[in-house]
């Protein structure tokens, strides 16, 4: 008797005992567990089967479709850190109330993919979608289930030639075009999300991160693939369009064709070395090179503004010259029409002439060499990310001022202070160094730097319009800052519905029932002496319990502030929430202060250069942001980034005038 596996749902004779497809067992246990169990059946038609794929927001399952007799592919809404689900059950629970509103945004972007899908399933290169439903306290995509294997699987298994590799180019360049002519774009376009299925059809999958193009003014979810990705895809506000997958169109064909990914696009925007793919592999042809370099050009507007475009390079229907040429003749028409300009207005030369000497001026520095010092900690990967970070700067900083050298020394935090003394002693100081905490003796040979705080970037930061109120002395800028926050264990108690939390509430958490193991009050503090203001000398005596108690569920809050947010994030993954405290003033830190030392007029002129360049959106984006420091951007622009990139933060920073130092 032939009977079908409940898991591949192969059909197979009983006697076997055992799929030969698969090989799988009635009763075989589920490698997750966690996920939904083989034979559970949804919306009344869909058999689960096997599980074909596990991410950060969903899990795929193989199923049967008991109406049309059909294997299927269904995706279940389940992100990891906010839900579970008790083996042998459906009903998917959040580990706590509280971050509902993320798990039903995470909802709403999963059921728009469906959406979004289902409006192509006639084009042949496109998934189709069979219908999406909520049920279990989840959402679910019914769609056809494709045989094969993703394009970036397929070519760590397989060679490939030049012409199939502009085959598949072709056919995602259909389905893109496609979209694209609903105004839709689908900011998701690598190898990953590309589908070799075994009957040479091609598919284009997953379009969580798909937007309107008409939404291209408005704040766009960053969502990308790194190497992928255009730079514009980088920010939240920009424009981006049909433009955006060109570029991680031509990056899946660069990879095809050099068998390397691209290098990050904002690494290139600072510094482009790629190789062209005819600098990597001679036997590409030069049109097919070019095509692809202009497809995935850093700037937008050297760059093939649709599918169309980039497909009559690669068919040379439309000549495509190298970029760089390209981007020379630019410069040069721009020149000449300087030079034209110029020749109009001759009779004012004098007047313009001193204006634009002292423009340059300002936006150009002498020659000079600058040393900067910092202290590391005992925080490898911090140190690393810390080091990631200046190196980008200064490699900005330098290409834009190009007669400038900034060579970077770090030294053990235990030997900083020695190091600066001697230092000192030699008369070697550094042009700039990292002033946290050092003695007053240090500060001495510091020399005056509250013009800096007078600049532009300053003027973009918070804070700093009292900079001489909390720098008196006027020989150390700030960039970056911590404040005192409240996380709750939300696996113990529920934390506020609002964002901020008073003192009241603080102590009220502690008078509700906690369970067993949880002493009331028991609210821990790293920097007690500060909050006696916030919660009064009785309460604060109350405080008496370890780091440990609150990570082990001893304790119901922990007072800190906000440098140990990874660490909690860490201990408690989606098992916490993190509050800002409401009352009159609220503490907080700065945390990297830099200082400078007179070296001459030219190195000087540099170095306040360097500094202010610490505090601008780009800089404080590097070290804040893309390399995760414990520390907030003292930037107005990228601490709001900050609050939209971690959703721990929305919010938070509503009481930010409160904050004094």
């Amino acid at each position: 008797m032939k009977i079908r596996c409940a898991n591949c749902f192969a059909e197979y004779e009983e006697e076997l005992g055992l799929c030969p497809e698969c090989g799988y067992a009635e009763g075989d246990p589920t490698k997750e567990p966690y996920v939904l169990a083989r034979g559970m059946v949804l919306n009344g038609r869909y058999r689960v089967g096997a599980v074909i794929g596990i991410g950060g927001f969903g899990i795929t399952y193989k199923a049967w479709d008991e109406k049309l007799d059909v294997v299927v592919a269904i995706k279940e809404y389940y992100p990891s850190g906010l839900v579970n689900r008790v083996p042998g059950t459906k009903e998917v629970k959040l580990y706590a109330v509280n971050r509902k509103n993320i798990f039903d945004h995470g909802l709403t972007r999963f059921l728009d993919e469906a959406r979004n899908m289902a409006k192509f399933n006639s084009h042949k290169n496109i998934v189709n979608v069979y219908e999406y439903f909520e049920e279990n306290g989840t959402a679910y995509i019914a769609m056809e289930f494709l045989d094969g294997s993703p394009l970036d699987i397929y070519l760590d298994n397989n060679s490939i030639t030049l012409e199939e590799s502009l085959k598949i180019i072709f056919d995602v360049g259909s389905a893109l075009k496609e979209i694209h002519s609903k105004g839709i774009i689908h900011r998701d376009v690598s190898p990953d999300n590309i589908f070799m299925c075994k009957n040479n059809v091609v598919k284009l999958l997953d379009f969580g991160a798909a937007r309107f193009s008409a939404d291209e003014d408005k704040q766009l979810t960053i969502i990308l693939k790194p190497g992928f990705a255009p730079a514009e895809q980088y920010e939240k506000v920009n424009k981006q369009g049909p433009w955006t997958d060109v570029y991680a169109l031509g990056a899946t064909l660069y990879l095809m064709l050099t068998g390397q990914k691209p290098e990050e696009s904002t690494n290139r925007k600072m510094n482009d070395t790629l190789p062209s793919p005819r600098e990597v592999n001679p036997d590409i042809p030069e049109y097919i090179s070019n095509s692809v370099m202009k497809a995935m050009a850093v700037e937008v507007h050297m760059r093939f503004q649709s599918i169309d475009e980039f497909e009559d390079g690669l068919r040379q229907k439309k000549k495509v010259i190298d970029l760089k040429v390209e981007k020379k003749r630019r410069k040069r028409r721009r020149n000449l029409g300087v030079i034209a300009a110029v020749a109009v207005v001759v009779a004012g030369a004098v007047y313009f002439f001193t204006n634009w000497n002292e423009q340059r001026e300002e936006e150009t520095l002498p020659q000079a060499d600058i040393v900067i010092w910092y202290p590391t900690t005992s925080d490898e990967t911090l140190d690393e990310a810390r080091y990631e970070a200046y190196t980008l700067i200064i490699d900005e900083f330098t290409e834009s001022f190009p007669d400038v050298t900034v060579d970077i020394e770090t030294f053990a935090v235990d030997d900083y202070e020695q190091a600066l003394t001697d230092a000192m002693a030699n008369d070697t100081m550094p042009n700039l160094f990292v002033s946290t905490n050092l003695s007053d003796s240090i500060l001495e040979a510091a020399v005056d730097v509250s013009s800096v705080a007078k600049t532009e970037e300053a003027g973009a930061c918070y804070f700093l319009e009292s900079y001489s109120t909390y720098f008196p002395d006027k020989k150390q800028i700030p960039v970056g800052f911590t404040v005192q926050a409240v996380y709750v264990n939300t696996t113990i108690v529920d934390a506020p519905d609002s964002k901020i939390i008073t003192a009241d509430q603080i102590l009220a958490l502690g008078d509700e029932e906690a369970g067993e193991g949880v002493e009331n009050y028991s609210i821990l503090s790293s920097a007690e002496a500060s909050y006696k203001v916030l919660l009064g000398e009785t309460a604060v005596s109350q405080i008496s319990a370890s780091e440990e108690d609150f990570y082990g569920g001893g304790a119901l809050c922990l007072l800190a502030d906000t440098s140990v947010f990874r660490e909690v994030q860490a201990n408690l993954p989606a098992r916490y929430e993190m509050l800002a405290i409401d009352a009159d003033t609220v503490q907080g830190e700065f945390t990297t202060l830099w200082s400078m030392s007179s070296a001459g007029k030219n190195e000087d002129k540099a170095a306040k250069r360097l500094l202010q360049y610490f505090l601008c959106e780009h800089a404080q984006d590097y070290l804040h942001i893309q390399k995760t420091s414990n520390e907030l951007p003292i930037n107005k622009n990228t601490l709001a980034t900050l609050e939209d990139v971690y959703g721990d933060y929305d919010g938070f920073f509503e009481n930010i005038s409160r904050v004094t130092f």
